[in-house]
Formats: C-alpha cells, structure tokens, sequence
C-alpha cells in the first residue's frame, strides 16, 4: 500500500486503508446530501413533517430485517473461514484474502443486474403478473451466472494475474493460485445465487434465501473444522478442496539434530511402515499439479554456528552480537544451511523419484526471508513439467518446484529444480 505523504500526515501504513474506506463513504454521504437538497434531484428531502409512521417500517424491516440478517451470515462466514486460514500464518491468509478480494469485485457488478431485478420483480408481482416477475428473475439471473463464470474461470486459469496485482511474494501466490483453481470455476454459481436473492427482495420472500444462507454458515463451519481436525494442517483443507498431496510425517526430536519419523497410523486410518515403504515414482507416475509435503525439523544456535564455522564463515552467521548490526538484524543461518535441510527433508519426503533425487540443473533458487534459530522447516512441492528425455529414452525429466516454509507458513526458501527420473521398466514377459 503507497503511504500517504501530505503536510503532516505521513506514513498511515495499513491504518490508511481504513482512513481512506472513512473519507470515503463520510465525502460521499455529503455530497449526496448536498445533491438531494440542491433541488435537481427528483427525490426532495424535508425535514418539515416527519414524523414515526409504524406501517412503514414495518414494510421495510420484513424485507430489510431478513436481508440484514443474511449480510451478517455472510460477513461471519467468511470470518470463520479466515480464521481457519488464520491458524497457517500470514502467507496464507494474504493468498486466501487477495483471491477472495475477487468475490467482493463481483458484488457491485452483480448489484448492477440485482437493482433493477428489485424493481422489475417488485413492480410486476405488485401488478399479479407473477409469471413475467419469474421470467425476468431468471433471466437477470442467468446473465449474473454468465458475467460471473467467465470472471472466475479467466481467475482459474490465470490466477496471477490477479494475484500479483497486490505482492509477489511466492507463498502467497501459491495459496492465492490454489484458492482460485478450485473456487473460481464456480463464480457462476455465486452470480446466480445472488441475483436470485435481489429477485427475492421485490416478491418479498427470503425465507430460502435465509436458510440457503445458514446452510452454507453450517457447511463453512462444519466442514472447515472436520478438514482441520481430521488432517492438522492446511493441507487437509486443500486436500478436502480436491488438492493432491499431503504431509504424511511427523517428527520426534531429541537432544541433536533431531530425526524423521512415519507415524503409525495417518489421519485416513490405514498404516505406513515407514519412509522406505513409500513407493518409488517412474515418471509415468508424475503428472503436472501434484503436491507433496515432508516432514518438520527445527534449527537452533548451535546448528546454525557449527554450518557456517565449517562451510560459510560470515559474521550474521556466527556471533549474535555482530549480526544486529548487518541487513539480517540477527543471528541467521546460512543459506545453504538451509539449502541442506531442504535437501533432507525432500530425501525423506513422499516425492521419492525412483533411483534418488538426481538433481540437473536449477532454474531458480531465492531465499525470500532469512531462517533464525527456534524455526521449524518443512518443504512443499509441486510438479510443474514432466516430459521424456530426447537423449536417454529410458529416463525422463521432471520440473519441481520445492518451496522451504518456517511455522509461520512463510517461504524462506524457493527453487525449481529439473530432476532426472527413470522411466518404468517394462516387462520381459510383455
């Protein structure tokens, strides 16, 4: 957000958005007040007059009192999905936010087609033309759908676009890119419920859309906290979101390094005797979109200090002290440090390419953030590309792209990798 520089305001910070939503709507409650008592307004206020009449509100709250009751539904469930989303640190919450900033651009293009419906359906049930009112809702309605579906399918296919209008940071572009591939397909939908619920608002009738819209409170609560309590972790959203991948290791630290465990029983119920009983992968077993997770391991002091003494002898490395007074603030491992660990986790993870993972080249590698002493790491990766190798027949390359995160869910570092993975044999007996 660009700060704010004039006189002696200066630097508002995130406290500028809510500045700038106040001025806003107090400028523009003003100048609409100044319009209607200008006299070129075919609505003229007086004040002379005005008195308490019970059968007019009356009309007005058994409309406006349900519709008020369907926003707070609305508002509290995306509340209670924030604040699952919440729980997986900030680069989640800022993907999941940005994408669904989308659903609030598609409100005021929807009110464009609901205004209208509002008066069209009220004036012609009024009328006893009911049968015009229900075609003119399904229509409205249906032309919601149309705008809306082809929004959300251009964020589906093309969720940067949006997404990097706000930050580039790679964790949240991948939470924000997973939220929109599943959502987006589906904006019709979102469209046509709620051009169905302006056609409401003329007949009069927001019983459905009222419970309609405690279903979905019910569902967003519900099955928010069965993904979370069934799975632990974020990946059991997207999983319950039709996402491939997992997590599938715990980790039972002692007093060095710590070391990775398969836990007895996963979350589905069945067992695993352990990482070596993962299967191994050819490369007709990677498609592009799959998502595999590892296992956690915690760096502290003396692992840092003991990497760099051997391999990256710089002061933010090795002396506390010395490192406040450089760019990292603090004592920071190195990253190749981190390079290592993100190396054993993949070792240790479900990728598993059969023969190893045989590295051929990087086409990136960043390090956005530092790792300090006290972080856990674990490793998300994604299959980007798979194809056949020209000049070995019998092997194929994989893209990967592994991204390091810290508890926080921040990407402390990311790298797409080219691996070499053999292709499956085949049988003699063929």
């Amino acid at each position: 957000m660009p700060h704010l520089r004039l006189g002696t305001v200066s630097r508002l910070g995130v406290a500028g958005g809510a500045t700038a939503l106040l001025a806003y709507y107090a400028l523009g409650s003003i100048a609409l007040a100044v319009y209607l008592w200008s006299g070129r307004s075919v609505v003229h206020l007086a004040v002379s007059g005005v008195r308490f009449r019970w059968p007019l509100f009356r009309d007005i709250l058994r409309v406006g009192a349900v519709a008020a009751v369907v926003t707070v539904g609305t508002n509290l469930t995306i509340a209670i999905a924030t604040g699952f989303v919440g729980r997986f640190g900030p680069a989640a919450i800022a993907g999941y936010g940005t994408g669904s900033r989308l659903e609030y651009l598609l409100v005021p293009l929807v009110f464009g087609l609901g205004g209208p419906l509002v008066a069209i359906v009220g004036t012609n049930i009024g009328a006893g033309q009911r049968d015009r009112a229900l075609r003119a809702a399904w229509i409205g309605a249906f032309m919601a759908a149309g705008l809306c579906e082809a929004i959300g399918l251009c964020a589906a296919i093309f969720p940067r676009a949006w997404l990097s209008l706000f930050d580039t940071d790679t964790a949240m572009l991948d939470a924000g890119s997973r939220y929109l591939h599943t959502v987006g397909p589906l904006y019709g939908l979102f469209g046509l419920g709620m051009a169905l619920y302006f056609a409401s608002q003329g007949a009069g009738r927001l019983l459905w859309p009222l419970l309609a819209n405690l279903v979905r409170l019910a569902i967003a609560a519900g099955g928010g906290w069965l993904a979370l309590s069934r799975s632990g972790d974020l990946r059991g959203v997207r999983r319950a979101r039709r996402r491939a991948g997992g997590d599938g290791f715990d980790k039972r630290r002692g007093g060095g390094g710590g070391r990775l465990v398969w836990p007895d029983r996963l979350a589905g119920g069945s067992s695993r005797s352990g990482p070596a009983g993962v299967t191994e992968r050819y490369l007709e077993d990677f498609a592009v979109g799959q998502t595999f997770g590892s296992g956690r391991l915690r760096v502290d002091v003396q692992q840092i200090k003991a990497f760099a003494a051997e391999f990256d002898p710089q002061p933010y490395h090795l002396d506390e002290e010395a490192a406040r007074n450089t760019i990292f603030r603090g004592l920071s491992a190195s990253g190749w440090h981190t390079a290592a660990i993100t190396m054993r986790l993949l070792v240790d993870s479900e990728l598993k390419p059969a023969g190893g993972i045989i590295g051929v080249g990087f086409d990136e590698l960043r390090w956005p953030r530092p790792v300090r002493p006290g972080d856990e790491l674990r490793v998300e990766s994604e299959v980007l590309e798979v194809r056949p190798s020209r000049s070995r027949p019998e092997d194929g390359l994989i893209k990967v792209r592994a991204t390091t995160l810290n508890q926080q869910g921040e990407a402390v570092q990311i790298f797409v990798a080219n691996l070499l993975v053999p292709r499956r044999p085949v049988s003699s007996d063929c």
